[in-house]
Order: C-alpha cells, then structure tokens, then sequence
C-alpha cells in the first residue's frame, strides 16, 4: 500500500507540469499518439535527435548488462549488485536524461517532458538504491528496486506516445541481463 501511494504521488507530481487547467476534461484517447501528431520538420528533428540519446542508452546499458551477466558475483552480492549494475546504470540514467532535457521539444510535447520528467524521480530512487547498498541495508535496496521498477514501467508508455522509438524499452532488463525486451 505504501509503495502503491508512492506511486502515485511521483505520477501525479511528474504529470503536474503537463497540464495547466483547472478545469477537467474528458480524455482524447488518441491526443498523444504518434499516429495523431502532426508531422513537422522541427518536431521530427527533435524526435530523432531524443531517438540518438535513447538507442545511444540502450547500447550502453546492453554493454552494461551483458557484462553484469557474465560477471561472476564476488563477495557480498548487495556490494557487487550496487557497484557493478547500479552505480554504473546511474550514470548512464543521468547522462542520458541530460541531454534529453537539452533538446527543444516545441509545444504540443506533454508526453515528451512527461517521460523525460520521470527521469527525475528514477535517479532520485537510484541513488538513494546506491546508498542503501553502501549501508549493507538489504531490504531497503531490495524496496528501492521495486519502484525503480514500477517507475520505469510507467516511463514506456510515455515514450511510446511522445513517438520515442528507442527509449520505449525496458530499460531493468537491459541493465541487468544485456537483452533488450521491447
């Protein structure tokens, strides 16, 4: 229930910038689909430029991953798990997550800075993932995952709608085993 509530307010506080009225209205089920966009070349240079910074991430956490994957664990496995998949995926996650806010999206891009919005909340997460498993706190680490992993899952459909090809990945199954699940 806690994490559930978590959730929610980490969605409710990304989403917050994307709209403005206080007035509610009724959902277009196709207003954010990419099939719906009108197609411009400003927007369609700015969707390549987010799909280069994506795949660019992708490549790096399949290098990441199937480095991980082949390691041997030595040692403790919360200090081999933090040092060698999620301190370096941090990295990765922030690096990317910069760039991408760098690009100019133009208006019309909710679903853009929703899902680069989220990045927000994920590095906070990543690093407090860090820091659990610097305390040796096991648990916490373990709980840390899970809305990492809740967060990212909320993060592909963004991508999806924002016409972002290549971040619409599952990011947790590139870092951590090197095959990319689309």
């Amino acid at each position: 229930m806690k994490r559930a509530i978590l959730i929610a307010a980490v969605v409710a506080l990304s989403l917050a910038g994307c709209g403005g009225g206080s007035e509610p209205s009724a959902p277009d089920p196709q207003a954010g689909s990419a099939a719906e966009r009108p197609s411009t070349e400003a927007a369609d240079a700015y969707l390549a430029k987010a799909d280069a910074i994506c795949h660019e991430m992708v490549q790096d956490s399949l290098r990441m991953g199937a480095k991980f994957s082949e390691s041997p664990p030595g040692g403790d496995p919360l200090t081999f798990t933090t040092e060698e998949l999620v301190r370096p995926a941090t990295v990765i996650l922030e690096r990317s997550a910069r760039q991408l806010r760098a690009l100019e999206p133009g208006s019309g891009a909710d679903s853009f800075n929703a899902y680069v919005d989220l990045f927000d909340p994920i590095m906070s997460l990543a690093r407090n993932r860090v820091r659990a498993g610097e305390a040796g706190d096991a648990t916490r680490a373990h709980e840390l995952e899970l809305l990492l992993v809740d967060l990212s899952e909320l993060q592909r459909p963004l991508a999806e709608s924002a016409g972002l090809k290549a971040c619409d990945v599952d990011f947790f199954q590139t870092f951590t085993s090197g095959t990319e699940l689309r």
